[in-house]
């Protein structure tokens, strides 16, 4: 197996951290432990790397679905596809399945799109807009990307980028009252979690000069206790600042107790249109490539 180059982002998470054990109970643990491992690797950026992927998950197996992994073929150990296809084979869906019963909320965030609705129509004064995304390769300077927050999240839980205004993310702006920043909770979002905000990667959020942390913009439980993208970290939905006017600047930060709140920085990949909030752009990107600068923008409907 060929070595996979080190990502010095993660050198700050420990292994351990969230790490989803399968015990071979029934088909609904299969599957929420499926999405479990792919969560897993998409926050330390492994989505698209099956070794390590396969590698990742023979850790797991505990008990009986230990025994079952150890008496497979090596060539479906070694290869994630066929190691969960040949997992719900063995664990299959159970056979009246209950549609309208909601996934397990410790083990998988729900992730159900629903067709989209017509934008809501502001009646009584308050704001509602979308969100557009203006993003600029930072070496050349010429724009990578304009459009919107999208209201579909992906596989693994985040809010990404669309140019479909039709698909676009429909938000009313909250005051939050003594925090300083305003909630944005969300009208049209294919999750069930209802507010905007961040989920950090890290378990240490790190705001200093040169920090290379990031944090998902994802689907926020009004609790801050759940994320659509799990939680790795600490999660917050108070975290926007929006002027008065119909376009203008959408800012997120983060609190600082005694201290003035950090100002947090949008980044976004224009392969796979996700949209991370960092503390320093730079850092990040230097650390990072493929990722852009890029402004949020308040949208107003």
């Amino acid at each position: 197996m060929a070595d996979v180059p080190f990502d010095p982002r993660f050198k700050y998470i420990p292994f351990g951290t969230d790490h989803p054990i399968f015990h071979g109970i029934d088909g609904v643990e299969a599957e929420e432990w499926v999405c479990a491992v792919r969560q897993k690797a998409l926050s330390l950026r492994r989505q698209r790397d099956n070794d390590w992927i396969a590698d990742f998950a023979s850790t797991c197996f505990v008990g009986v679905a230990l025994r079952w992994y150890e008496d497979l073929d090596e060539s479906v150990q070694k290869d994630w596809r066929k190691l969960r296809l040949a997992l719900l084979a063995q664990w299959p869906a159970p056979p009246q399945r209950d549609q309208a019963a909601p996934p397990n909320p410790q083990t998988q965030s729900a992730i159900i799109p629903t067709p989209a609705a017509a934008p809501p129509v502001n009646t009584d004064g308050v704001r509602i807009g979308r969100i557009r995304i203006f993003a600029t390769d930072s070496r050349t300077g010429s724009n990578a990307f304009t459009g919107y927050i999208s209201r579909t999240i992906n596989t693994f839980g985040c809010h990404v980028g669309t140019k479909d205004l039709a698909e676009a993310l429909v938000v009313r702006l909250e005051t939050s009252g003594a925090s300083g920043a305003s909630q944005l909770k969300m009208e049209n979002s294919s999750s069930k979690l209802r507010w905007l905000g961040v989920s950090w990667a890290f378990p240490q959020v790190q705001m200093t000069s040169g920090s290379t942390q990031f944090g998902y913009l994802a689907a926020v439980a009004e609790n801050d206790d759940n994320s659509s993208c799990g939680k790795h970290g600490l999660l917050r939905s108070a975290i926007w600042n929006v002027d008065s006017a119909a376009t203008s600047s959408l800012r997120a930060i983060w609190p600082s107790p005694g201290l003035p709140p950090y100002d947090l920085a949008a980044v976004f990949h224009a392969d796979h249109k996700l949209v991370d909030l960092v503390s320093q752009s730079n850092s990040f990107i230097n650390a990072n490539p493929g990722w852009h600068t890029a402004v949020l923008e308040w949208d107003e409907i």
